[in-house]
């Protein structure tokens, strides 16, 4: 599936912390620490996972949430983007574990755009309230929850996402959308084909071949999280938590689905198809392959995902994906404003 692209929506954050001298944002970054402290709020960052981040995972039962070493190596993985983990405390006690990755010119939380069936923060509040106190500007992509009465949310955009539950076969659903047809199609025209399952090197493969596929060489990008979406891969395949179906023209790969499995659903990830190949409907076969086999596993539900109309085909409307800012508005404003004087001064240069 074609990735959002972070740059048209992510917040931008210009603070001191990333060397960017603005006496206002210094001045903004003092303010929201005192507003902290009145709070009873602690920050501490670190730029990798130390032992003090461990204890601080530990505290909050981070192995119920993600594996400590599937996200210390995320974490430890800094070729592409600066990363930091933030440890938030409230009255002396551990509040929340916040990982984030440098997103451009914006942060956004680790699991974002690699792992989007996961919570992206590991805390034990309310991940709004937790978020608000970073006193940063940080975009989320891909959540089920609509940030309402949340702090320091300056925008939200909702989408339609598509999923189908699976009580019963898809292949109902597919007869009343005329999708059946299309499956069938497919299945004759790649009767040659040979389908592949849980592969890492096809996995891998449909991961690059995505990348290469919607990448513009800016890391400002949901696409460029490519090598952390490798990182889980390579997890996931050995857990159970990924699966993957992929499609051999003899030994080349043509085509391919990653998938994520949890909470009794599978939420597909990564969507790859060689164009080569359209006139035998590779795509099709490979979306109900992954859903057909999502239903004989006795899974409750498939998901695709928001936007793209096509989802409508091989699922109904389930609720919304929501992307949001949290921000600071006095920071905000800032941005704005920065945002505005480089527009000004590229007209003149």
């Amino acid at each position: 599936m074609r990735p959002d692209s972070a740059d048209r929506f992510a917040p931008r954050v210009y603070s001191s912390e990333m060397g960017v001298t603005s006496a206002a944002a210094r001045l903004i970054e003092r303010a929201y620490e005192l507003e902290r402290r009145r709070a009873g709020i602690t920050l501490e960052r670190f730029s990798s996972w130390t032992p003090e981040v461990s204890a601080f995972y530990r505290q909050l039962d981070g192995a119920s949430w993600i594996p400590e070493a599937l996200m210390r190596d995320l974490v430890m993985n800094q070729q592409t983007h600066k990363k930091m983990v933030m440890t938030v405390s409230r009255h002396g006690e551990p509040w929340a574990l916040v990982p984030l990755r440098l997103l451009g010119l914006s942060w956004q939380p680790l699991i974002c755009g690699v792992a989007n069936a996961y919570d992206n923060v590991l805390c034990s509040g309310d991940r709004g309230d937790v978020l608000g106190s970073l006193g940063l500007n940080i975009g989320v992509v891909q959540s089920w929850t609509e940030p309402v009465g949340w702090k320091n949310v300056q925008w939200k955009l909702g989408q339609t996402n598509y999923g189908l539950p699976l009580n019963e076969s898809p292949e109902l659903f597919w007869r009343k959308t005329e999708r059946w047809k299309t499956v069938i199609q497919a299945r004759r025209r790649s009767a040659n084909f040979e389908l592949v399952r849980d592969d890492l090197d096809s996995a891998l493969w449909i991961n690059e071949k995505w990348h290469e596929r919607w990448s513009r060489g800016d890391i400002s990008t949901v696409v460029e999280t490519w090598q952390d979406r490798e990182t889980f891969i390579r997890w996931g395949l050995e857990t159970g938590a990924v699966r993957c179906w992929a499609l051999r023209d003899g030994r080349r790969w043509i085509g391919g689905v990653t998938g994520i499995v949890k909470a009794g659903g599978l939420d597909f990830a990564t969507v790859y198809r060689d164009r080569e190949y359209d006139w035998y409907g590779i795509g099709n076969l490979l979306f109900a392959e992954t859903m057909l086999w999502a239903h004989s596993a006795g899974l409750q539900r498939a998901t695709l995902g928001a936007a793209f109309e096509y989802k409508r085909w091989w699922a109904q409307p389930d609720g919304k994906h929501w992307k949001f800012s949290v921000c600071p508005l006095p920071l905000h404003a800032l941005n704005w404003a920065h945002d505005r004087s480089m527009e000004l001064r590229a007209r003149f240069d």
